[in-house]
């Protein structure tokens, strides 16, 4: 089995997820996945704010476990794809805070163009779609296999 990182970039209701590996790195996926199944509305606390303290309490409870298990689902799913692959994820990143070129270079420690040029020709190697969300989670992948990869 191949060391692969996963990073994602959530959002309400869904988040862009990407798969990388190697060195030199190499894009093994990317997806976006739904982490509300229709059952509930993406905006839970919007939607439970003119319903009533109990209703909207449970309103939002019932999103909770929406979005937990469809997120289990999802990852569950992408990290036995990749598992069937021959890679095994050692590393996940998410992009909360802002994951910018320069955070990465210098984790990594490279030039921060360095770091762009990276992120640019994983997005040609994938041909689009390549916006900021799949940069971004690129980017907290990098960060979290270079955190995660031991030093002397």
């Amino acid at each position: 089995m191949t060391d692969a990182a996963l990073g994602i970039r959530p959002h309400t209701g869904w988040a862009v997820t990407v798969a990388i590996s190697g060195e030199p790195t190499i894009l093994l996926d990317r997806r976006r996945v739904a982490l509300v199944d229709g059952s509930v509305p993406r905006q839970a606390y919007h939607a439970a704010a003119g319903i009533g303290a109990e209703r909207g309490r449970r309103l939002v409870a019932t999103a909770t476990e929406t979005v937990d298990r469809q997120t289990r689902e999802a990852l569950t799913d992408l990290i036995g794809e990749l598992r069937a692959n021959g890679r095994v994820v050692t590393s996940v990143g998410i992009a909360g805070e802002p994951h910018t070129a320069a955070v990465a270079a210098s984790t990594l420690h490279r030039s921060e163009d360095d770091v762009c040029r990276l992120v640019i020709e994983l997005g040609r190697e994938a041909g689009p779609p390549w916006r900021t969300d799949h940069k971004e989670a690129a980017l907290a992948t990098l960060i979290a296999r270079c955190e995660d990869t031991p030093r002397p």
